[in-house]
C-alpha cells in the first residue's frame, strides 16, 4: 500500500511541474494578448501607444475589414527574455466564398521578465498592414 502512496505522490509532482511549466511558457504569450485586447478596448486613449503600432491594430476598424486571425511564434528565448513575432491575418471571401483579399502584417514583441511578471519592451513592426497578392 505504501508503494502504491508513493507512486501516486510522484505522479502529481509530475503532473504539477508539467502543468506549472506549460503555464510559465504560456505567459509572455498571454502578455501580449492582454496588451492586443486593452488596446482594442481602450481605442478612445490611443497616446498609450506609439503611433506605428496604433495605427497597425486599429487597421481593421480603419478599413471596415473583419477582426484578424492573430498567430505568435517564439522567435528567440532566454530564461528571462523572449521575442515573439505575432502575425496577424485578414482573409475577405467574395459571394462565391473564394478568396477574394488577404490582408497580413507581423509586430515583433520584446519581453523581459521582472522576477515573475512578463513585461513587454518593446513592439516593433517587421511588416506593416497591407493587401497580399
Amino acid at each position: 500500500m505504501n508503494k502504491n502512496i508513493i507512486k501516486a505522490v510522484i505522479i502529481l509532482v509530475i503532473g504539477v511541474v508539467i502543468i506549472g511549466g506549460i503555464t510559465v511558457y504560456s505567459l509572455p504569450k498571454n502578455e501580449i494578448n492582454r496588451y492586443i485586447t486593452e488596446f482594442q478596448s481602450k481605442k478612445s486613449n490611443l497616446k498609450m501607444y506609439p503611433d506605428n503600432i496604433a495605427e497597425f491594430l486599429n487597421f481593421e476598424e480603419q478599413n471596415g475589414l473583419p477582426a484578424p486571425l492573430v498567430k505568435q511564434k517564439v522567435i528567440n528565448r532566454s530564461l528571462n527574455k523572449v521575442e515573439i513575432l505575432t502575425g496577424f491575418e485578414i482573409m475577405i471571401y467574395n459571394s462565391n466564398n473564394e478568396l477574394a483579399h488577404v490582408y497580413s502584417g507581423e509586430l515583433l514583441f520584446l519581453l523581459n521578465r521582472d522576477k515573475w511578471n512578463w513585461e513587454i519592451n518593446a513592439v516593433k513592426v517587421i511588416r506593416g498592414m497591407q493587401e497580399r497578392r
